[in-house]
């Protein structure tokens, strides 16, 4: 009787904690029965599973394969789940002096920006940029723009280099 031969795929070994899930694999051979631990717990007997990580960091999963004399094997593999970027578009502000949202800008983490535009209702540009620190005061060619809702557009790319649009609006009040 062979021995039993442990083997497993993870996919992805790298992801972000935004999209956290694991898909587990055995692709053992010789194996009657199988056991799946993560932090030396067993988690599942299935020859498929996945798993959501809850946190960043490291996940190290061990298959053990038994064939039907009891003779095991085991492998380890590892997934790493790390930082995502972060940007969230306020959706109104208010220029008008007081110091408290004067400023129309993005709240970011872990972002590179390609470009921010700020455009009318009839589709022309008012606004463009490629630094993420700065942001609209809601005028155009120095003069305050009317009240009410404009649109914006944001290029960026997270932290894995994959290329993002958001979009959207947000409204000026005074």
């Amino acid at each position: 009787m062979p021995y039993p031969h442990a083997a497993f795929n993870i996919s992805p070994t790298q992801t972000s904690i935004e999209s956290p899930v694991l898909n587990l694999n055995n692709t053992s051979t010789g194996y009657d029965q199988i056991a799946w631990y993560y932090q030396n717990n067993l988690i599942d007997t299935n020859d498929q599973f996945t798993y959501t990580a809850t946190d960043t960091g490291l996940y190290c999963f061990k298959l053990i394969a038994i064939n039907e004399l009891g003779c095991p094997d085991s492998v380890e593999h590892c997934a790493e789940i790390i930082p995502g970027g972060l940007l969230i578009v306020p959706n109104a502000f208010s220029p008008n002096g007081d110091g408290a949202n004067d400023v129309f800008q993005v709240i970011h983490k872990n972002i590179s920006l390609k470009s921010f535009k700020i455009f009318n209702r009839w589709g022309q540009e008012l606004f463009y940029t490629t630094d993420i620190k700065k942001g609209w005061d809601g005028n155009y060619k120095g003069k305050p723009c009317e009240l009410g809702v404009y649109f914006y557009l944001i290029e960026y790319s997270d932290p894995y280099g994959k290329n993002g649009v958001k979009k959207g609006d947000v409204t000026l009040v005074r």
